[in-house]
């Protein structure tokens, strides 16, 4: 049995595929009770492939739409095998061939090990692993290594930046579409013949199980241009360093002197030259989704689309919107986000530079608005921030949900957010039921 000796976590199963594949192999066995593994793993193989099929469909879906969103992006979303020469398949590390511009990955399951650049360091590093005291196996560890693929790359990408990239939080969620869906469920059949009883699970009977070259083929991968490509690179490489670094200015701040002003000073920068990016990022996944019960776009907080005068019913509806979250689960507001579109809007930056001449103002004016509509005790319950979003304006309001036994309210009308993405008014008694059980839902 060829093994690897890496840890990772189980891949994510898909129950509807291990109830086909359990009748799939049920039904094999009851037809042959000396069936080997082999050929139950190839009559299960296209129900499998057709999963992963689909997962990697999906992840290519939410790939580009991030990408859409991205900030200034000249990189493009293209299959791997637009990336690649040819790729081989190493079964054992015996002896082979360096080929420049190549990566390696797991052919039993792609998040196992790191994504090597070169044919000697997968040699040494998989002997190491099996040098290690606690393998059983008393044999060379190079004849007996999972199968990998040799992915060698065409001129449009070089093996640094696709190993990063694989290597990074969205690379790892890609190779995570291809590993083997299934969980380690058991198997137990009963037949008449000399195999009366049949006990077994998933995991040993797929314990040769491969990835297929056509479903590497199709992942998405992000690239970028040659340049390009060498700065993200470099920036990996930095971002490594800072997280490595953090750890030990934990562990300093834990045992050091409390009154590290200049230090405190240090941090806050690096806060402040971090956040507008993080903030970005937080926009662009709420721009991956639709409007929810925690979550609302709207284009401008007070200027109509139509003639770009202050519209009072527009400030009216995002002041709905804020007592509205507070009064259901709280939430998220973003003015200037086109509700369709899912793209700044010219009119909010509009609003911000012409009518309320500057941030400062309409930050002010959007405090003075709740301070006196929606009353003073509730102006904890938000947060707003002015950040810029691809060259323009956004307003990020954070809600509060309301504590127990107590609500806000708009001029003395009561306001909830639905399911549906709705913020309504409430009837006496309609308020009066949804308060009882607002009130039993937080005990």
């Amino acid at each position: 049995m060829r093994t690897n000796s890496w840890d990772t976590q189980p891949a994510r199963p898909d129950e509807s595929l291990i109830t086909d594949v359990r009748t799939t192999i049920e039904r094999l066995y009851r037809s042959d009770s000396d069936i080997q593994d082999g050929e139950l793993v190839s009559e299960a193989a296209p129900l499998i492939r057709n999963v992963i099929l689909k997962r990697i469909g999906e992840c290519r879906d939410n790939l580009l739409s991030m990408h859409q969103h991205a900030y200034e992006s000249t990189s493009e979303i293209v299959d791997l095998s637009d990336c690649v020469k040819v790729i081989i398949m190493i079964s054992s590390l015996r002896s082979h061939s360096e080929i420049k511009n190549s990566i390696y990955i797991n052919a039993c399951d792609p998040t196992l090990g790191p994504i090597f650049t070169s044919f000697h360091d997968l040699r040494e590093s998989v002997y190491k692993k099996w040098m290690n005291p606690s393998n059983q196996y008393g044999e060379d560890p190079r004849y007996f290594v999972s199968s990998y693929f040799q992915i060698v790359l065409n001129d449009t990408v070089t093996a640094k930046y696709m190993a990063a990239f694989l290597e990074s939080n969205i690379g790892r969620e890609i190779l995570e579409t291809i590993r083997l869906p299934l969980g380690d469920c058991p198997i137990s059949y009963s037949q008449i013949g000399p195999s009366q009883e049949i006990n077994t699970n998933l995991n040993t009977i797929f314990k040769g199980w491969e990835l297929g070259q056509a479903e590497l083929e199709k992942i998405p991968i992000l690239r970028r241009d040659l340049n390009e490509q060498e700065s993200y690179i470099a920036l990996r490489t930095k971002v490594h360093t800072l997280r490595l670094q953090l750890g030990e200015l934990e562990k300093l701040i834990d045992i050091g002197p409390l009154k590290m002003e200049h230090l405190r000073d240090q941090v806050g920068s690096l806060l402040s030259a971090i956040e507008p990016m993080t903030q970005e990022e937080r926009i662009r996944k709420w721009c991956q989704q639709d409007e929810s019960l925690t979550l609302e776009f709207k284009e401008s907080y007070r200027v109509s689309s139509k003639d770009r005068s202050v519209d009072k019913q527009l400030q009216e509806s995002a002041l709905k919107e804020i007592v509205g979250m507070i009064n259901s689960r709280g939430g998220t507001l973003l003015i200037g986000i086109h509700d369709k579109k899912k793209q700044p809007t010219e009119l909010f930056e509009f609003e911000i530079n012409r009518v309320s001449k500057n941030r400062d103002t309409f930050l002010n004016q959007l405090g003075s608005d709740i301070e006196r509509r929606i009353g003073k005790a509730w102006v904890r319950f938000y947060n707003a921030q002015l950040v810029d979003y691809m060259h323009k304006p956004v307003l990020i309001v954070e809600v509060q949900r309301h504590p127990r036994g107590e609500f806000a309210y708009l001029d003395e009308n009561p306001y909830v957010r639905q399911s549906e993405a709705r913020t309504i008014k409430l009837d006496p008694k309609a308020w009066f039921d949804y308060t009882k059980m607002e009130e039993s839902s937080t005990e």
